[in-house]
């Protein structure tokens, strides 16, 4: 893509119709920003969406190394009692 139909905008200045609109060719509207796009309700989406990620990981790691304890506790007791 040509380099004059790049819209480069630094996110730590924020975002707003002003900057976006002139690019596109198209009229600012008169609407407020959406608010939406600020950085803590962005947070909050992203959290929404990760920790019911992170936590099934999590209650999978626990089953996982449980379940390898509890292998390796059978295995030390037969090895202690039938040996």
């Amino acid at each position: 893509m040509p380099p004059a139909q790049l819209l480069c905008l630094q996110i730590e200045d924020g975002l707003d119709w002003d900057k976006i609109c002139p690019f596109l060719g198209v009229p600012v509207p008169d609407a407020k920003w959406p608010s939406k796009h600020e950085a803590n309700e962005f947070a909050k989406g992203v959290a929404y969406v990760t920790n019911p990620a992170v936590t099934r990981a999590l209650v999978r790691l626990t089953v996982t190394i449980s379940l390898s304890v509890a292998a390796v506790a059978i295995g030390v007791w037969y090895l202690v009692h039938y040996r």
